[in-house]
Order: C-alpha cells, then sequence, then structure tokens
C-alpha cells in the first residue's frame, strides 16, 4: 500500500511541475494470447513492460526480447562473447517472447509508431491511435491496491473489457490499449483467447526516454504490409533485392536461400498468426 501510496503522490507532483519525455513509471503485465483459436491449450503467457508518464507518454515491449536485445548489443558491441545459456536462450525464444514489436505512443496526436524487427533491420511503422470507443461503467474493483472501474470497447473484430485506475492520470495502456480516463490495469476480449493482467506497478529508478530512436527508417502500415507479403510469396527475391541474399543473425551473417514457393502452396499462410490479436 505505501509502494501504490507513493505512486499518487509521485503523479500529482508530475502534474504540476512540467512536461517531459522521459518514462515516470513503469508497468509490468502478463500477456496471455490462445495463438490458436481453435486450442485452448495454445495459450501463452509472457511478461511485458509499459515505461509510461503523465502526459499519455508510453514504450511497451516484451520483457524476454528486451532481454535478448541486451545481450546481442553487448555481443556486437564486441564488449562480451555469447555464453553457452546466452545461446539456448536466444536460439530457443521464438515461443516465449510474445512479441518482437517495441510500441510508442507520443500522447498528444492521432499516430502511434511501432517498431519492428525485420529482415534487414529495426523499421518504425507508423499507425493510426486506435480508437476503442469505450464505454464506462460504475462498476469497480480492487486491482493491486487500486480502485479501478470498468470499461467496455470494440477494435478490429474483438470485444473488449478493461479496467482503469483513475488514480493514475495517464491514458496509457498495454500494447495499443489507450484512451481511458486513467491506467488501464487488466484487459481481455470477451472470448478470453487474449488479456492483460498488471502484476506490478513502480516508479522508474532511471532516466528512459520515451521517444522512437532517431534513426529508424519509418514506413506506414500499408507499406509495412506490402514489403511483408512480398516477402512471404517470394522469399529469395525479396532477400536478393533488399539484403543481397545476406542476413544478419545472432551468431553473425548469414547467406539464405529459401524459396517460399517451393516450400508448399499453403507455406505463405503458415507464416501468418493462426489467431492474431488484430482480426481482420
Amino acid at each position: 500500500m505505501k509502494v501504490i501510496t507513493t505512486l499518487l503522490c509521485i503523479c500529482y507532483c508530475c502534474l504540476v511541475s512540467g512536461q517531459s519525455s522521459e518514462a515516470e513509471f513503469g508497468a509490468v503485465y502478463d500477456f496471455t494470447h490462445q495463438k490458436d483459436s481453435t486450442n485452448t491449450a495454445s495459450k501463452i503467457t509472457t511478461p511485458f513492460v509499459l515505461l509510461f508518464n503523465t502526459l499519455g507518454q508510453s514504450v511497451y515491449y516484451s520483457r524476454p526480447q528486451h532481454t535478448i536485445d541486451s545481450i546481442m548489443n553487448q555481443t556486437n558491441s564486441g564488449a562480451k562473447a555469447l555464453t553457452a545459456d546466452e545461446q539456448q536462450l536466444i536460439s530457443g525464444s521464438v515461443k516465449k517472447i510474445g512479441s518482437s514489436e517495441v510500441i510508442y505512443f507520443a500522447g498528444n496526436g492521432s499516430q502511434f509508431v511501432k517498431l519492428v524487427k525485420w529482415i534487414t533491420g529495426d523499421v518504425a511503422v507508423e499507425g493510426d491511435v486506435p480508437n476503442f470507443a469505450w464505454k464506462l461503467t460504475d462498476t469497480s474493483e480492487q486491482i493491486l491496491n487500486l480502485k479501478c472501474f470498468k470499461a467496455r470497447g470494440f477494435w478490429k473484430g474483438r470485444n473488449y473489457v478493461a479496467w482503469f485506475a483513475p488514480s493514475i492520470p495517464t491514458k496509457a495502456g498495454p500494447w495499443k490499449a489507450n484512451g481511458l480516463p486513467g491506467l488501464i490495469t487488466k484487459m481481455s476480449d470477451t472470448k478470453d483467447q487474449i488479456s492483460w493482467e498488471l502484476v506490478r506497478l513502480y516508479q522508474c529508478s532511471k532516466s528512459t526516454n520515451l521517444s522512437v530512436p532517431l534513426k529508424t527508417p519509418k514506413m506506414t502500415e500499408g507499406q509495412f504490409r506490402e514489403m511483408r507479403d512480398f516477402a512471404i510469396k517470394d522469399m529469395n527475391g525479396y532477400l536478393q533485392s533488399a539484403t543481397g541474399g545476406m542476413v544478419s543473425t545472432p551468431f553473425g551473417q548469414a547467406k539464405v536461400s529459401v524459396s517460399i514457393n517451393s516450400l508448399g502452396a499453403n507455406t505463405s499462410a503458415s507464416l501468418l498468426p493462426k489467431n492474431p490479436i488484430e482480426l481482420p
């Protein structure tokens, strides 16, 4: 309770002391995703982190992916070599990271940016801020000693139930969820295939900027889909045009020669999620 009270006091001080693009608070969520809509046993839970401030600025990322990125940054800079345990962590992490995307909200505009790990390097994909058309209710419950209120919304083919804490004055939330008058502490779709639950809330102890890295190439969602579809349809053609057939891996440069078309007619569809969060 002392931690929550301290956070509330800090929130008030931040509101009256001025603006900053730095993270003030951190929230850890358990994100659960049923990867196959026909198989309840396909649910995977991954910890995700939301760093945010009272201006609605935020960055959201997979904690396992962040750990791997930190290891790789040290390795690529020559500061250290990969240990056997680190190699095993990286090679076995595909199903455990949840998502490699990093999602940024500026808090004062109509667009957000997701940082996507692509074959040629990180790409900043700009998209419109989702409108969940939230409907607020008077129903309340306690979540981590915070009084939270229930809201209902809809976006990209899914109906959602969310809980938010007005005592934490931000429009931020996990993933692309935003726009409620307080931090989103819990959210799930009504089919119980996707959910986020706050498990920890803390004050940031070190400076973290909430801006997208300046030198990252930018493109629209439409441009990224076109590039992705081209790569899925003809990986060899894409690699030759974009990278000369060479890609970076955690273990150095590698020559890739894979023809998606040669693997079967259904391979392209199998590369896309069976139960994506955003439905068509």
